[in-house]
């Protein structure tokens, strides 16, 4: 599949602070239970994602070349008044604010520590850009409230999805998610005809391809 622009996943992640700080702001329950994720309540998951976006933020900010502990992100566990809809409000829109900011000083090709994949800034635009529109979906869930997402972010989330299984598989040995012989067809109906969003993943003896 083609890969969107690095613009594309900025103005996403940007599109997505603003639709999950909504489910923040909505009256939801914070402590009511994530059901795709049930170790966590919705306040939890807020934290994870604001969390998360300053954790990259300050990685790309500083061109990190090694992983930067969660307890050096500047705010990286939260607002100072838990359970507080407004300030948790307030801490997500400057997470999002700060990742984006630097993500587009930084343009897709900044030399930036990653855990996989790219070593680069653009690795990290488009692996925000899914992290929080799927763990929106987790809080849309758990708040009863509807969801959407664009087709060509749907579909580029299970292109990078498909990446990241083979490349964490190959770091690290796991098990490929279908056996030798086997095969899965993906076809997504909604999507453009450039975005060529199609796969066939088939097993083989030594993983997949």
């Amino acid at each position: 599949m083609t890969l969107l622009t690095h613009d594309r996943y900025c103005d996403e992640i940007a599109h997505q602070v603003e639709q999950l700080r909504a489910v923040v702001t909505s009256g939801a329950d914070l402590t009511a239970t994530v059901p795709t994720c049930p170790d966590w309540t919705l306040e939890m998951l807020v934290l994870h994602m604001g969390g998360a976006l300053r954790w990259s933020g300050t990685l790309v900010r500083t061109r990190a070349q090694e992983n930067i502990p969660d307890e050096d992100v500047p705010r990286g566990d939260g607002p100072e008044k838990p359970g507080d809809a407004a300030a948790l409000d307030e801490w997500l829109a400057e997470a999002g604010e700060l990742a984006v900011g630097a993500l587009r000083e930084a343009g897709p090709d900044a030399k930036v520590w990653g855990w996989a994949g790219p070593q680069t800034a653009g690795f990290w635009a488009r692996r925000m850009a899914h992290e929080i529109t799927v763990h929106r979906a987790d809080a849309t869930l758990a708040a009863g409230l509807p969801y959407e997402v664009a087709p060509d972010i749907a579909a580029d989330a299970i292109d990078e999805w498909l990446q990241i299984v083979e490349w964490v598989g190959e770091r690290e040995g796991k098990e490929a998610p279908i056996g030798a012989g086997g095969s899965i067809h993906l076809h997504a109906t909604d999507a453009t005809p450039e975005l060529n969003a199609e796969w066939v993943i088939e097993g083989t003896d030594d993983g997949f391809g």
